[in-house]
């Protein structure tokens, strides 16, 4: 009698696994990333963004660099991977305001990404916004940490591919000032406008 139960729940453990299995084979990949993937984004250079200067003066300047991200929170079926930054190392050509370089603030927990299906059940086209708390340096400004007085918030609703992405656009929800020790605004990022390979 034991030997039959044992044999009935492993065949009842054997189905529940094979119909996971299968189950999870027929998501797309869109959606369906086991949690602890890595998603590494590129931004391609011809990306552009626009910042404006204490003085109020406007530049204009490429950008280039990596953000890394790992997936914290997806299951088959669901319409939305949760992403936790844990990389960005961001290169912009700012004119007279120097190279400058973004990277996260060390120590500091970011906020969750989210990339979501527009169309049910995880299919494209999705949803896609990611911040990031940062900071950054300026070769004209040496010696100097910048700090930003808000998260760089991206966004973009046209999303039709995922990790890695096929040059997908974002834009910066908001401009973000950047402030020194004393917290003097240097800079205000005023506009991004990027594509992730």
């Amino acid at each position: 009698m034991k030997s039959r139960i044992l044999a009935s729940l492993f065949a009842t453990a054997a189905i529940f696994a094979g119909s996971y299995a299968s189950s999870y084979a027929q998501c797309p990949d869109v959606l369906c990333l086991p949690d602890g993937t890595p998603v590494t984004c590129t931004v391609d250079p011809s990306g552009t963004k626009v910042w404006i200067d204490a003085a109020g003066n406007t530049y204009g300047g490429g950008t280039s660099g990596t953000g890394d991200f790992v997936v914290t929170q997806c299951a088959c079926g669901n319409t939305d991977i949760q992403l936790t930054p844990t990389g960005l190392n961001i290169t912009s050509n700012a004119g007279p305001l120097g190279v400058i370089n973004t990277t996260l603030v060390p120590g500091v927990p970011q906020p969750i990404a989210h990339f979501q299906s527009q169309v049910l059940p995880n299919t494209f086209p999705a949803t896609e916004e990611f911040s990031f708390i940062v900071q950054a340096t300026s070769t004209a400004f040496p010696g100097q940490v910048l700090r930003a007085t808000s998260p760089l918030q991206f966004r973009s609703d046209r999303v039709r591919s995922f990790n890695p992405h096929k040059q997908e656009p974002f834009n910066l929800v908001r401009p973000v000032q950047f402030v020194d020790r004393n917290n003097r605004v240097v800079f205000t990022l005023r506009q991004v406008s990027i594509r992730l390979n």
